[in-house]
């Protein structure tokens, strides 16, 4: 037993002296990227006069909210996120493309991923809402426009390699999108009174269930959707 444990010691003290030789660069790039960021944020608590503590604690912390609040929104942050790693990993795994299809499909990968994580990051901090403080309404509508124009140009780009893919599922998420937009948005210009009462009387609760409800539900299908279409690319598709 005592021969046993001193054998179990020595492989992990030689296991990790190696790892420190072959990761040395590896844990180096990744502590440089962990300063640049905490230093990102130093600096622009200083330039902004933010409280570090605002940058750096969690938002439910920081407001004294109870765990429930957002539930709904942070669930879709972590689908984001899954949507975007699947597509970003499944790009940079896949075997070096030997000819223009395969690029075709790489690329097909990685701007979808690339949107993702844009539309992530909108989602997270309300992008949406920050681009023209002053005016809410143009600033939803000139971040809409972009997203619209980034997810048609990568449709009509790879609409072959889509046609290829189960794409009911995309059709769905992207028509549960457009239920969420034109509720969200187009609703407010077109009747605002009507919204106004709906959000605000008697129909807050399904007012909400449905915006929100629908924003969901295209998430949540637009990771089904990349997920087939990843493991499509590293098995048919080349």
């Amino acid at each position: 037993m005592a021969n046993q444990q001193e054998l179990s010691t020595f492989r992990i003290r030689d296991s990790l002296r190696f790892q420190s030789r072959q990761s040395a660069r590896t844990i180096t790039k990744l502590l440089g990227v962990a300063a640049l960021l905490l230093a990102s944020l130093l600096a622009l608590g200083l330039v902004a006069g933010i409280p570090l503590a605002d940058l750096t604690r969690d938002p439910q912390n920081i407001l004294a909210a109870p765990w429930h609040t957002g539930a709904l929104s942070n669930l879709g942050i972590v689908l984001w996120a899954a949507a975007a790693g699947i597509c970003l990993f499944t790009a940079a795994v896949r075997d070096a493309p030997r000819n223009d299809d395969g690029r075709r499909v790489t690329r097909f990968l990685l701007l979808a991923g690339l949107i993702t994580v844009a539309l992530l990051l909108d989602d997270l901090f309300q992008l949406h809402r920050q681009l023209l403080p002053e005016q809410p309404l143009l600033s939803r509508l000139l971040t809409l426009g972009l997203a619209i124009g980034l997810i048609g140009f990568w449709l009509l780009h790879n609409r072959r390699i889509i046609a290829r893919t189960e794409n009911l599922l995309l059709f769905v998420a992207l028509a549960a999108f457009s239920v969420s937009i034109l509720i969200d948005t187009a609703a407010r210009i077109l009747a605002p009174d009507l919204v106004a009462a709906a959000g605000l009387n008697r129909g807050e609760t399904l007012y909400f269930l449905v915006e929100d409800g629908a924003k969901f539900v295209g998430i949540l299908f637009w990771l089904a959707y990349l997920c087939r279409a990843c493991r499509q690319c590293l098995y048919q598709l080349r």
